[in-house]
């Protein structure tokens, strides 16, 4: 959809889906449903903005499942000091 204007999209067919992926999987999607009315195509800008927005939303998520696994523990110094040698 990327001639279309995405300031006309609709929640049945949004003008962008982001793909939240680490290392090539998929773990979950942004859709954005409309832009503002200035916004009437999409530019090469905007897809790298969505291609970083995509991996690093994805890597906040995965980090807060992990987060959340460890019982809300961060990890020690130590555990940082054995990443160095």
């Amino acid at each position: 959809m990327a001639d279309s204007d995405p300031s006309q999209g609709t929640i049945q067919d949004p003008p962008a889906v982001i793909p939240l992926s680490v290392d090539d999987r998929v773990v979950g999607t942004i859709a954005i449903f409309s832009t503002l009315a200035q916004k009437n195509k999409f530019d090469q800008v905007d897809f790298e903005l969505f291609k970083l927005l995509g991996q690093h939303a994805a890597q906040a998520l995965v980090a807060a499942s992990l987060f959340a696994q460890a019982e809300q523990k961060l990890p020690g110094l130590e555990a940082f000091l054995d990443l160095s040698v």
